[in-house]
């Protein structure tokens, strides 16, 4: 029997809904939901055939989980998703997501790839989540590193971590890709979030926008890196800008460095900036936010 949607609000995520939109070969085409776990991420490296050392609190092992593909894992394009997490964490150490209960799209991608294209992968991840917000009608920005804006406000934000499966030598890596997107929560206007529901005024069927994040992302898989380049800096929000650089290692979460500069551009996935006594820098990772002018 067909599973018929009557209101967005408050219900749960319709996997039979999301597969009928989808129109991709590999990615979301297996799809491993639950109504709640600590974060998707955790999940994924175990489903990804990697499960964690010491850490029984996890609640699984290799042994005890069903992969699709035997000892390999899950197949590439397997997605992860939670209606909640109650452990979800940013990309620096100390940094929680947090979310409501049914409300957004939480949920974590397995990506088996070549190793050297991981950041052409990092790149078009930002340029899908762009585009399928975009497609609803926002004017959607990506902030590097890895944030999706709308209205100069935080909609979106990704994580990517290369985990070792494969033997050395082989080329090839696992990339789970950690992505939130605020749908359906209402944000305070102070704050220095957003959704799709302040940015549109409307509930977005959360079933619909993952599916088309799914069928761009898998178009853009086959593309060059310079294609990718090409439609990230479309998107792009700080190329040209003044710019506050807080020098942030991701593993420690420690400000090591702040100070001015106006970005030039991407260099892979580097932000090329130019200090305010001329120094040209590569900035490998991060925070920065736009002057107040």
């Amino acid at each position: 029997m067909e599973e018929v949607l009557t209101d967005i609000k408050d219900i749960a995520f319709s996997a039979s809904r999301f597969q009928d939109n989808l129109k991709t070969r590999f990615i979301g085409r297996y799809l491993n939901y639950r109504v709640a776990t600590e974060t998707t991420m955790k999940l994924a490296l175990i489903e990804s055939g990697i499960p964690p050392n010491g850490e029984s609190s996890w609640g699984h092992s290799k042994e005890t989980v069903k992969f699709p593909e035997g000892d390999m894992g899950a197949p590439s394009g397997t997605i992860i998703l939670a209606d909640y997490q109650f452990g979800g964490v940013g990309r620096i150490v100390g940094r929680v997501w947090e979310s409501s209960k049914n409300k957004n799209l939480l949920f974590t991608m397995i990506l088996r790839v070549l190793s050297y294209e991981g950041i052409k992968i990092n790149l078009l991840t930002a340029v899908s989540v762009a585009r399928a917000c975009k497609n609803l009608g926002v004017d959607a920005k990506i902030k590097w590193p890895n944030d999706v804006y709308v209205n100069n406000k935080k909609l979106s934000g990704y994580i990517v971590k290369v985990t070792d499966q494969y033997p050395v030598g082989s080329g090839n890596c696992v990339l789970n890709i950690g992505i939130g997107i605020n749908v359906n929560e209402k944000m305070a206007e102070d704050e220095q979030k957003t959704s799709l529901l302040n940015a549109l005024g409307r509930e977005v069927d959360r079933e619909i926008l993952l599916a088309e994040l799914c069928n761009i992302f898998e178009d853009l898989v086959p593309k060059s890196l310079g294609e990718v380049i090409e439609q990230y800096q479309s998107f792009d929000m700080l190329t040209g800008k003044h710019i506050i650089v807080k020098e942030v290692p991701e593993i420690e979460g420690k400000v090591l460095e702040e100070y001015e500069a106006k970005v030039i551009g991407l260099n892979g996935f580097q932000l090329r900036v130019q200090k305010k006594d001329g120094k040209i820098v590569d900035l490998v990772s991060g925070e920065v936010s736009i002057r107040p002018q």
